[in-house]
């Protein structure tokens, strides 16, 4: 459904993300016809813009269009298709009703799909026509925003999260079935950054959406609706637009600030307590910080697992001095939490950057798999002689720069949680999983990749646990606000070769006074102890002071 043969380039790509997957072919073209909007040559569009919205208008249509929104040229992508061309009958203010004629001729083309570019809020019958219903974008999180103009209100009310979701239309407003849904870090600082990574991201869903009825791992088409009750906004009006533009420019400020001007210097705790405690009263955990023995260096990315005189950590050591390589560093803590020794571990036979090393023990034996997306690799290391030396085991994956590659061992398979890094406007956006039946064998990559999209909630951030009552619980990264700003909990609730879901439950914060910019890793080492890493800014010419 589209209002003609030029389309904006967030859409064509939509439809060429189809077309690619081998599944899809184009078999109608249905016409938003010139009839149902009667004020639309150049001149009424001029005359009936509202004067009290004529900065926004103007902003957007002239002086920094979007570039997702910029007309492209879609005829040769319609070139033979059937095109149909239909008039609907309003009831309401916006409510659009077809035909049915125009009902009979769409039926007699068997369409699985029919995907709305056009028109306004279309009910009835027509909802009913594609086996797999009628589908349409919201460029907003549903759940906080309702109205328009999208991505914009986000900016305008210091909102750190700005969503989208892919949904399957029903006759209830506001009502329909999520099928995609992302949340991504705004992009406070330019309105067209914000809404081109929406658009764009956004624009791969529906090819997704049709993989996964190919796979049969589409049951979620047949969820019930998600009603909201967000509120509903409106385009700004001129005087709202002008603090808008003061928000960009202070916000622009802070961005070049940032960049320019400040370093993260993370340090790595070794807490008392459970993650009961964290959760509820974290300020009250007594905590012990690495040793900072180099003062172009920060700590960062730390697991720990017990030994007969206490606990052995391993952390990242990043040295600013070295161009920014990270490498594998051991620090060993007795029973009582206080540290006794730093060592390099043997074995780790590791050319690039390397950080993250996930930590986990079976039949006896201790592994490692440590981050190196520089290699394009996740390599596994078993421990000959824990915790000082190690052996590689054996490569995982490859052929990808994958970040913080995190195993789970549940219900007899190998669930392996990664992200993959990209140049894309989030390289953390996309949780991929694979799995095999054991370390000896290939992984198999999990057909609904990727099974989340959030820049809040994606990034695996630690050890993923048991909680009381038996749950299953995975700590991913919040980079919304900051990046590695702080842990967000999800509870796994589907777990299969076909199907992936989780819910969150809950987020730590930094709660350290000095380290408190952020958080970005929950490690649990047994019943008593715990590790999380924290970071604070400073200023980047007094970085190497402290």
């Amino acid at each position: 459904m589209c209002l003609g043969q030029a389309l904006p380039d967030w859409q064509k790509r939509c439809i060429d993300n189809m077309l690619a997957t081998g599944h899809v072919e184009l078999s109608l073209v249905i016409l938003d016809a010139p009839e149902n909007y009667p004020s639309t040559s150049s001149w009424n569009k001029v005359r009936h813009i509202e004067s009290s919205k004529l900065l926004f208008t103007a902003y957007t249509k002239i002086l920094y269009k979007p570039r997702s929104v910029a007309t492209q040229d879609a005829s040769s992508l319609f070139a033979d298709i059937p095109v149909i061309s239909c008039v609907v009958q309003k009831k309401g203010k916006y409510s659009q009703y077809f035909s049915t004629d125009d009902i009979q001729v769409i039926r007699s083309y068997q369409l699985d799909i029919i995907l709305r570019f056009g028109f306004n809020i279309i009910r009835g019958e027509i909802l009913k026509t594609a086996t797999y219903g009628v589908w349409s974008f919201h460029h907003d999180d549903e759940m906080k925003y309702r109205g328009g103009p999208p991505c914009f209100w986000e900016i305008y009310r210091g909102d750190p999260e700005t969503g989208a979701v892919l949904q399957k239309l029903t006759d209830k407003l506001d009502g329909g079935v999520v099928l995609k849904k992302g949340i991504f870090r705004t992009k406070r600082y330019s309105y067209q950054k914000n809404v081109d990574q929406a658009y764009y991201e956004s624009a791969k869903w529906p090819a997704w959406v049709c993989r996964d009825i190919v796979n049969g791992s589409a049951a979620y088409i047949g969820n019930p609706p998600t009603p909201t009750q967000a509120p509903i906004y409106r385009y700004p009006t001129n005087s709202q637009f002008f603090r808008f533009g003061w928000i960009l420019f202070a916000n622009f400020l802070r961005h070049v600030y940032f960049r320019l001007f400040v370093m993260q210097r993370w340090n790595v705790a070794l807490l008392k307590g459970n993650m009961a405690m964290l959760q509820t009263t974290p300020h009250s955990l007594p905590r012990t910080f690495l040793k900072q023995r180099n003062k172009h260096s920060f700590n960062a990315d730390c697991f720990g697992a017990a030994t007969e005189e206490g606990i052995a950590v391993f952390y990242e050591e990043l040295d600013y001095s070295k161009q920014g390589k990270g490498e594998i560093k051991l620090a060993k803590f007795d029973r009582g939490g206080k540290e006794i020794g730093y060592a390099i571990p043997e074995g780790l036979d590791i050319q690039t950057h390397a950080s993250y090393p996930y930590l986990f023990r079976e039949n006896g034996a201790v592994f490692m798999i440590p981050e190196t997306g520089a290699a394009k690799k996740v390599s596994l290391f078993r421990s000959e002689e824990f915790p000082a030396r190690w052996t590689w085991e054996a490569d995982l994956l490859k052929g990808q720069a994958i970040s913080d590659a995190t195993l789970l061992h549940h219900q007899g398979m190998y669930w392996l949680f990664f992200t993959i890094h990209s140049n894309q406007f989030d390289a953390d956006l996309h949780l991929h999983l694979a799995y095999s039946t054991s370390l000896g064998n290939a992984f198999t990559s999990h057909p609904q990749n990727p099974v989340k999209i959030s820049a809040r909630s994606a990034r695996p951030a630690g050890t993923p646990y048991l909680d009381p009552d038996g749950n299953l619980i995975r700590p991913a990264q919040n980079f919304c606000r900051t990046y590695g700003g702080s842990v967000v909990l999800n509870k796994i609730t589907t777990l299969s070769t076909t199907d992936y879901a989780e819910e969150e439950i809950g987020e730590v914060k930094p709660f350290d006074s000095y380290y408190k910019d952020g958080l970005h890793t929950v490690a649990v080492v047994n019943d008593d102890f715990l590790l999380v890493d924290m970071k604070r800014h400073v200023f980047r010419l007094l970085a190497h002071r402290h």
